[in-house]
C-alpha cells in the first residue's frame, strides 16, 4: 500500500510503500528531489547497495504495473541515513514525523 508524506506545505512529497513484511520503503527518487537532487537517477546509482526493488517487497499474490515493481526504494533506516548525510536538520524532521504519526 502507498502512501505521502509531505514534510512542510511546499516540500516535495515522499511516495512511501508497506512491504510485505512491515517494513517502509521511501522512494530513492521522492529522497533526491527532497534533497533538491536535480538528477534521481544519477543520485539513486550513489546507493545502489541500499537499493531494493519493488516487486522484491510486494506480496506475490497478484500481477502490478511495471513502474511499481521496477521502483527503486529504500528502507526508513537507509533513507534516514541518506538524507542524515546530506542534512541533519532535514533527517531529524523526518524521523519526528516518522514517530509521532
Amino acid at each position: 500500500m502507498w502512501f505521502q508524506l509531505a514534510l512542510s506545505m511546499d516540500g516535495p512529497v515522499l511516495g512511501i510503500l508497506v512491504g510485505m513484511d512491515n517494513l517502509l520503503y521511501f522512494r530513492i527518487l521522492d529522497i533526491a528531489s527532497l534533497l533538491g537532487k536535480k538528477n534521481g537517477t544519477m543520485f539513486a546509482k550513489c546507493f545502489t547497495n541500499d537499493i531494493v526493488l519493488g516487486n522484491h517487497v510486494l506480496p506475490p499474490t497478484q500481477q502490478y504495473p511495471k513502474q511499481t515493481a521496477r521502483v527503486q526504494l529504500v528502507t526508513r533506516n537507509a533513507a534516514l541515513h541518506i538524507i542524515g548525510r546530506k542534512n541533519k536538520k532535514l533527517a531529524k524532521k523526518l524521523s519526528n514525523t516518522l514517530e509521532t504519526g
